[in-house]
């Protein structure tokens, strides 16, 4: 009888081991704060001058823009305006000349995280700093072509400052509670442009700016602020939005924290707080999420397939994204450093290497998109059609790809440079980022196919810091650059503005404007102007046609994003661009 009862008290004994061992297992780990570990990194905290999409997870949740747009139901939706401009309701107005006028009211008794109010005149200024400065974010530069016919800086050069300030502070004018944009054209595009919800144009403070040391917004100080660059920037470590999440700390190369906005306009955020932590090596990165010192992390399918069957975590897989990447041809590469000689001798190339359309039709024929998707992506990933990203409106299916080729990539190397870069070969260096499998695996497989054609070809490889990467793409060092297309919003302008349009990002970094200028702008410019989808249509898919016959980049993959995430982790919500989070929604519960 007794050893009953004692065998009873064990029973229940262990019964409550194993309900405080349970109770132990699912506990959650740092449970008001998501924590994301990520290989990607920040070269500024100022969304005017943000220039690569990882960065711009960050001003998307510190940030509005004054529309946004809703990934679920691919509708644009009022933010800091209250209602979206038509044509319908009259606040677009397209006049007989071809400009235009489209007018935001502004929505009043919204605060800053610095407690200042939201005023029209801080839209006026935010809108005016980006373009005075030259910002070369993706939605910035269109902006500038609607407005003022091209950036500020192109207008100040054919009018002089004084009458190219008139004409900014003219295009942008506050009327009471209302914004009016005056456009020097018709311009489809805008409306959509104003829905990056806050990533490239969300609204600043004013007054808080000023006081930073930012441009003051008079005529007389502008020439000053021209030209900003990052180093000289005095919202390089600062951040003051209107978001759900307000700027707390940024270590560069380390971590940045963002903390609920309390007084958020919207209604306060779930969760407390937000770490990105920047952490390069895979490995680290997911042994923190197994050991739950991390909460999400995005992965390549090859470790998305390692962690199946692990206890305690989630997947999210195949997020349709419209990120494009690319390896850019320099047509003028700026420096020596990594062409080797300068010279098409055998020892190195030239600076105008990439300009003969027979070597970079040759590049095209050297890679195998196919294998490079199956080999780094398990199949999980997309082949593009061209330029316009899959899923965006006007994107061709039937354009012409290029694939692996080794007898047209023969041909066209021994056409290229009269022969000679056949006969004497060449050497030069390519740049990844440090930590980026995919980009690192793209070179190898070029390498290889390159190499094997003629064993003069001499491809290095070399990795830098993302940052470093960032600025050798900005001042045109690199021969070729793994650099891609992202929109912002979700119109096909602002890819065909990245890498068609002569005033675009890629045709000014990799020195074929003149080119686009000649070939492209006329077809550009119907994608800007007409609100005829048809016509626009025609010439969008006239471009992609262009991009491919004149082999301007080697376009190789379309992301499909997968994210891994610690069970806890509930209200999960990709930005527009897949690889980007907005935490507004999400928090930690084991209850759901």
């Amino acid at each position: 009888m007794g050893k009953r009862i004692v065998g009873c008290a064990g029973i229940v004994w262990l019964t409550v081991l194993l309900i405080a061992g349970l109770a132990v297992a699912q506990e959650i780990n740092n449970p008001d704060t998501i924590i994301v570990v990520d290989a990607d990194n920040f070269e500024t905290l100022d969304p005017h001058l943000m220039i690569s999409s990882a960065s711009m997870e960050l001003p998307l949740n510190v940030f509005n823009s004054l529309l946004k747009y809703d990934t679920e139901t691919g509708e644009l939706l009022p933010s800091l305006a209250t209602v979206v401009p038509s044509l319908d309701n009259g606040l677009i107005v397209v006049a007989d000349d071809g400009t235009a006028s489209i007018t935001f009211l502004i929505r009043q008794g919204i605060k800053f995280h610095s407690g200042d109010v939201l005023t029209p005149a801080d839209v006026e200024y935010t809108y005016e700093r980006a373009l005075l400065i030259g910002s070369p974010a993706d939605t910035v530069r269109p902006f500038a072509t609607a407005l003022l016919n091209g950036s500020f800086q192109e207008v100040v050069a054919l009018i002089g400052y004084d009458a190219a300030f008139d004409r900014l502070d003219q295009a942008i004018e506050v009327h009471g509670q209302n914004v009016v944009f005056h456009l020097a054209r018709s311009f489809a595009p805008f409306v959509t442009l104003m829905a990056d919800n806050g990533a490239c144009l969300g609204v600043m403070c004013r007054r808080w700016s000023i006081e930073q040391g930012c441009w003051p917004g008079t005529k007389e100080t502008g020439q000053v602020h021209m030209g900003l660059t990052v180093q000289d920037d005095p919202l390089f470590a600062k951040m003051n939005g209107t978001g759900p999440f307000q700027l707390v700390e940024w270590t560069p190369n380390d971590r940045v924290v963002v903390e609920r906005f309390e007084e958020y306009w919207e209604g306060p955020a779930r969760i407390k707080r937000v770490v990105r932590k920047y952490v390069p090596d895979t490995s680290t990165q997911l042994l923190e999420l197994r050991a739950g010192d991390a909460d999400l992390v995005r992965v390549m399918p090859a470790e998305l397939t390692q962690l199946k069957g692990v206890a305690g975590l989630k997947f999210e897989e195949m997020l349709p994204s419209f990120w494009l990447m690319k390896l850019n041809f320099h047509f003028d590469i700026k420096s020596t450093k990594y062409i080797g000689s300068g010279k098409l001798d055998g020892n190195g190339i030239s600076h105008d290497f990439f300009s003969d359309i027979n070597v970079r039709k040759a590049f095209c024929y050297s890679f195998d998109p196919d294998l490079f998707i199956e080999d780094v992506y398990l199949g999980m990933a997309l082949k593009p059609y061209g330029l316009i990203p899959i899923g965006m409106p006007y994107a061709n299916p039937d354009n012409p790809q290029y694939s692996y080729n080794s007898e047209k990539a023969v041909e066209y190397f021994k056409q290229a440079w009269d022969g000679q870069v056949w006969e004497n070969g060449f050497q030069f260096t390519a740049i990844y980022s440090t930590g980026s499998t995919h980009r690192q695996r793209m070179l190898e497989i070029l390498k290889r196919n390159v190499e094997a054609l003629n064993p003069k070809f001499r491809i290095e490889i070399q990795a830098v810091p993302w940052a470093t990467m960032m600025g050798l793409i900005q001042d045109g060092s690199m021969p070729v650059s793994l650099f891609g297309i992202i929109p912002a919003v979700p119109d096909p302008f602002v890819a065909i503005d990245d890498q068609m349009y002569s005033q675009g990002y890629y045709a000014g970094i990799c020195g074929y404007s003149d080119l686009a200028k000649e070939r492209y702008d006329a077809l550009a410019e119907q994608v800007i102007e007409s609100f005829d989808a048809e016509e626009r249509k025609a010439a969008a898919y006239e471009l992609q046609r262009l991009c491919y016959e004149d082999a301007l980049a080697l376009i190789y993959w379309q992301d499909a994003t997968n994210w891994v995430m610690r069970d806890w982790v509930q209200g999960f919500k990709p930005g527009l661009v897949t690889m980007n989070l907005d935490f507004y929604t999400m928090y930690k519960s084991l209850d759901e």
